[in-house]
């Protein structure tokens, strides 16, 4: 055999050996021996020891403050929205009234101009109505504001408050007034 095929054949053996002996490692620790190799009239015998150390993998995943899953039933519409409607003030027993609303509203979209459901005048998942305008700006400084879910959210809560002290917090939508 050439000097040329040897120094291909050798390592290739001694790889595969190796990857033999390590492969479905359960990550303890291994001593690898190779066992000599005849290659025509010439001997070649090598021994390599190989220490792999026990590896452990921990994942941390850090969640942001005050994070939650609220629990909704699951036949509620438009639980992509719990979350941000809970953060601009919603209370939890209200969610699920209010995501019916936003799928009565909406179908749990936030339609704004360039939407092609938008009608020019009501906006976001709850399609604020214009008639708040001035109020709207009074409290945030813009009218835009109310395109951003989360302040779409927020002004809806207020509106709530502002009802719901005088007899029904969802006048203004379509969900029925309790006694």
């Amino acid at each position: 055999m050439s000097v040329i095929k040897l120094i291909w054949v050798v390592p290739a053996l001694l790889i595969a050996s190796i990857y033999g002996a390590i492969s479905g490692s359960d990550n303890s620790t291994k001593t690898i021996s190779v066992q000599p190799v005849r290659i025509d009239a010439i001997d070649f015998t090598t021994t390599t020891t190989t220490t792999l150390p026990a590896t452990t993998t921990t994942t941390v995943v850090t969640l942001p403050e005050n994070f939650y899953i609220p629990t909704i039933p699951a036949d509620v519409p438009c639980q992509e929205w719990a979350q941000t409607a809970h953060a601009a003030g919603w209370p939890l027993h209200l969610l699920p009234e209010l995501l019916r609303e936003v799928w009565s509203e909406s179908r749990c979209q936030n339609i704004i101009e360039g939407h092609k459901n938008f009608n020019g005048w009501d906006r976001g998942p709850l399609q604020i109505n214009q008639v708040w305008l001035n109020e709207i700006e009074d409290k945030y400084g813009s009218w835009e504001y109310v395109k951003d879910p989360y302040y779409n959210f927020a002004w809806a809560w207020e509106m709530y408050k502002w009802y719901d002290a005088r007899g029904c917090g969802f006048k203004p939508w379509s969900r029925p007034c309790k006694d």
